[in-house]
């Protein structure tokens, strides 16, 4: 009976990450051009951030997501420049996506910009069906392992400032459904759909030693309730972090982060499931590192 029952979870989490296709992330605050990239280089720095994440842990088949962000500011030219790399994989379907981004900044007046972005890049489903267990033959697990491969491009607006930002973008414009007015109806491609998101953070200063931080990530898919991400996270000296979160799809977080010389960030976050799945579940995990590469002027000006 529990087999059964963990099967049935499985079988709705696969049919969840179909309908959403995008990847969440606690973390989501520390990589907004994942979401958004009209975000890319906004933050004056050249970036490299990794993000693993482990969902319901003791699950087998549960989703496993990992990946690498870059991202680095043009403040000369009023752009950035980045991509990424991510994978996820659910019970016997991986997805892997990689993309470039490229955002430009329009400066409305000494402290606010607006910027402009977009990403292309191509989202590669595999499905090994040697891992699935089933008793009817179909003619859909001839082939043991099966790969299709779709374009993505995305588009995004970001407005900032050097303590709030706010943003709206859509990763995937296009779409492979014969229900969207910009899809692409192909019989022989996984359906996929487009997400919108809205982003945005404000940073308190509490005083000297503490900051406050907060963030909400909203998401709209068509034909699915809308979603939502919000997270806050007081900061001693810049240095040390304890953040608490909440997700509409049943979970709260709680996180740590500590910060070394404004260089390496490193972030472990544990969520817990408020849904019935925490009877079978130990939560999950997710661990980000970010490194911001020294500049070649901070360097020389260190040296001197």
């Amino acid at each position: 009976m529990k087999s059964l029952i963990l099967t049935t979870i499985i079988s709705i989490i696969g049919l969840s990450a179909i309908a959403q296709q995008e990847y969440s992330f606690t973390n989501y605050f520390e990589a907004n051009s994942f979401y958004n990239p009209a975000a890319t280089g906004t933050e004056g720095t050249q970036n490299i951030t990794a993000l693993f994440r482990k969902q319901w842990a003791g699950f087998e088949g549960s989703p496993l997501t990992g990946g690498i962000l870059y991202e680095n500011s043009l403040k000369e030219l009023n752009m950035g420049l980045g991509g990424y790399v991510f994978m996820d994989q659910i019970g016997a379907t991986t997805m892997n996506s990689l993309a470039v981004n490229y955002s430009y900044s329009l400066k409305l007046n000494e402290n606010h910009k607006l910027a402009f972005g977009i990403d292309a890049g191509a989202d590669i489903y595999t499905t090994d069906y040697s891992r699935l267990t089933y008793w009817d033959g179909d003619v859909m697990f001839d082939d043991q392992k099966r790969t299709v491969a779709l374009p993505r491009l995305g588009v995004g607006v970001h407005y900032y400032t050097e303590k709030y930002h706010v943003g709206i973008s859509v990763p995937r414009i296009l779409s492979f459904n014969n229900e969207s007015p910009m899809g692409i109806s192909s019989q022989d491609l996984s359906s996929t759909v487009s997400n919108y998101y809205l982003n945005a953070g404000y940073t308190f200063e509490l005083n000297k030693d503490f900051d406050l931080q907060a963030n909400v990530l909203g998401k709209y898919t068509q034909h699915i309730n809308p979603q939502g991400d919000i997270n806050v996270m007081a900061t001693y000296k810049k240095i040390i972090g304890l953040g608490l979160g909440y997700k509409s799809l049943g979970f709260a977080s709680v996180y740590l982060q500590y910060s070394y010389e404004d260089v390496v960030t490193i972030g472990y976050a544990f969520d817990f499931t408020l849904s019935n799945v925490a009877k079978y579940s130990n939560g999950s995990h997710e661990v980000m590192v970010k490194y911001a590469i020294p500049s070649k002027k901070k360097n020389r000006a260190s040296m001197n």
